[in-house]
Parts: structure tokens; C-alpha cells; sequence
């Protein structure tokens, strides 16, 4: 969302990226509603700042900004980008990134208002971690063996493709999650039933954990950085009869 003196002008981030008519409008001020601006694309980003300043941001430097910085962005979507202005350090390419990353920092300074989990959650106790380890089931395993051996066979063609060009961790880690996430795996029927539960080590003693805090009276938020294991936790749920 983008608030030019008293009047919104929507849809947000795209107007900034797909042309000029942005910048054709003229207030007092400009305030730009965003989030993870780094994290999400460099040329979104200097496209922020050139509407908030469009006299050092020029709309012609953003091949140079985005070349200059293209390091950082590719850390920040595999997860490593540093959710805190960095430390250079070093020789090298580790010690280069990082000190763009200061660099980018430091310039975002004066325009980026960010608010921190430390200031906005003062009051909250800290968190408590608790880690659980869990076997795998048999059909874990093997599905994981298969991945592991480039064994095709076991997976239909269209996931076997996938096996074979995607990064062997990630299917490791939808492995370990739940075999259903890869095609051709559940059986047919295909209906609901103890089988869910019974394929993924960590789905079982999910199981077993909800259980036990239910019984407690705790309430109970479920992550996943994968969609597709959200639906099957959907489906768990709806088995159970555990939400409405």
C-alpha cells in the first residue's frame, strides 16, 4: 500500500515495478507500506526508493543497483540473509557479501523504519524451544533410500522427473516430513484413514503430542513452510475432527 498525503493508491508494490504513472502523482509526502523489502527483490526495492526519491534513485540506475547487489538477494531467498545489519569481516566472497550487505544497510538507514521483534514484543516471556526427534516409518524409509539411491522406480514419472532435477535435500526434507508429498505414493483409494498418520514418523507423534495438550486444556498453532504438507495437516485435523 502506498499513502500520498490523504489518498491511497492501490494495488501496492506493482505499481512501482510495471511503469511510470507512480510517479506522475504529487503530494506533501509519501509513505510506502512494505515488508522484508531486501528479501522479496532488489529492483522492488529500488523502485521504493525511487518514488520516495526519485532525485538519488534515478530510475535509470537500477541495472547498476541490482548488479551491485545480486549477492544478497540470492542469500535471502535461500534463507541466509541476516535479519540484522552484519559485521564485515574478512576476505573473499563471505567477506564481500557481507560487507554489501553493511553497505546496503547503511543506505536504507535514513528511509526504512523497521520495527524488531525486540521492540514490539517487550513484554512477551521468552520463548521456550523444545525439540523432539522421531524415527521415520518404513515407508519413510524407503522413499528416503530411493531419493538418496536415484531410485526412479519407486516414485510415478512426473515425481521421479522431479527427484532427479530438483535438490536432492529439499526432497529429503518432504521426505521426513510426510511420503504423501510425492505423487503416486498414497494409496489408492485415496481416502482419509489411520494410514495418514501412520506413514510419517513426525505426523505420528504430532499425533500423540496434540493428544496429550489437548487433554491440558493448551491451545495449539501449527507452522510449515510447505503448502502441501499444510493440506495433508488439514486433512489430519479434519480426520481427528479436531477443528471446526
Amino acid at each position: 500500500m502506498v499513502v500520498l498525503g490523504t489518498r491511497p493508491c492501490p494495488p501496492g508494490l506493482r505499481v512501482f515495478t510495471s511503469g511510470v504513472h507512480a510517479f506522475e502523482f504529487s503530494a506533501v509526502f509519501s509513505l510506502l507500506l512494505t515488508g522484508t523489502p531486501i528479501q522479496n527483490s532488489l529492483q522492488e526495492l529500488y523502485s521504493l526508493l525511487g518514488f520516495a526519491e526519485p532525485e538519488l534513485f534515478p530510475r535509470e540506475q537500477v541495472e547498476d543497483f541490482v548488479q551491485r547487489y545480486q549477492d544478497i538477494e540470492k542469500e535471502s531467498e535461500s534463507g541466509k540473509f541476516p535479519s540484522r545489519k552484519p559485521r564485515p569481516r574478512g576476505l573473499g566472497p563471505e567477506g564481500a557479501l557481507v560487507h554489501n550487505a553493511s553497505e546496503l544497510y547503511t543506505l536504507l538507514q535514513p528511509f526504512l523504519l523497521r520495527r524488531v521483534k525486540a521492540e514490539v514484543a517487550a513484554e512477551l516471556p521468552r520463548k521456550t524451544e523444545v525439540v523432539l526427534y522421531h524415527g521415520m516409518s518404513a515407508l519413510q524409509r524407503r522413499c528416503y533410500r530411493a531419493i538418496l539411491m536415484k531410485d526412479l522406480d519407486a516414485f510415478e514419472n512426473e515425481t521421479a522427473k522431479k527427484v532427479k532435477l530438483q535438490n536432492v535435500l529439499s526432497q529429503l526434507r518432504k521426505c521426513v516430513g510426510h511420503p504423501y508429498l510425492f505423487d503416486g505414493v498414497e494409496p489408492e483409494p485415496f481416502e482419509i484413514g489411520d494410514h495418514l498418520i501412520e506413514a510419517s514418523g513426525k505426523l505420528h507423534l504430532l499425533d500423540k503430542l496434540l493428544a496429550f495438550l489437548y487433554s491440558k486444556g493448551h491451545r495449539v498453532l501449527l507452522f510449515s513452510q510447505m503448502t502441501q504438507m499444510l493440506d495433508i495437516l488439514q486433512d489430519y485435523m479434519d480426520y481427528r475432527g479436531d477443528t471446526p
